[in-house]
């Protein structure tokens, strides 16, 4: 079926085969076996070299690397060695930076395990995302204890 936004509910349901109780556990398994689980693929990682190089990039960095080209033209060997340490510097500084971002982004997106509330079995049950199936019956909400009183708050009806 296509254009699902066009779709009512119940041709939803038949579509994806989801009763009004929800799954039964053992058809939530079967159908994660078949599927996978409910994740975004990882981002391949950015090799050390290349985020290296990147740091030379910038418009500014440019322009002294053409500054030190010139004042070597001119022979004033002094000034160009004091740009080329400031250009290698902030590649240093920029490299290392960047390397801790992404060691940090990782170790962060490993430790946050998003959870959502789904039918199993006509009970609501609260189980990782990665778990949550084509067919299930789940329940959207947004935030944590403190701001399920917000009206800005996600429905505690099911959808489908």
């Amino acid at each position: 079926m296509s254009g699902y936004y066009r779709a009512t509910i119940a041709d939803i349901r038949r579509e994806f085969d989801s009763p009004k109780s929800g799954l039964s556990g053992t058809e939530a398994k079967r159908r994660l076996v078949k599927h996978g689980p409910n994740v975004l693929p990882e981002r391949d990682v950015t090799p050390l070299w290349l985020v290296f190089f990147r740091q030379f990039t910038n418009p500014l960095i440019f322009i002294l690397i053409v500054a030190a080209v010139l004042t070597v033209v001119f022979k004033e060997i002094k000034d160009a060695v004091v740009i080329h340490a400031a250009v290698l510097g902030n590649a240093i500084i920029g490299f290392i930076q960047e390397s801790n971002a992404e060691r940090s982004v990782s170790a962060l997106s490993r430790m946050l395990l998003p959870r959502t509330l789904v039918l199993r079995d006509g009970d609501q049950v609260e189980i990782e995302a990665s778990r949550v199936v084509p067919g299930g019956r789940g329940y959207p909400d947004i935030g944590n204890e403190n701001t399920r009183r917000s009206p800005y708050r996600g429905s505690r009806r099911g959808i489908l």
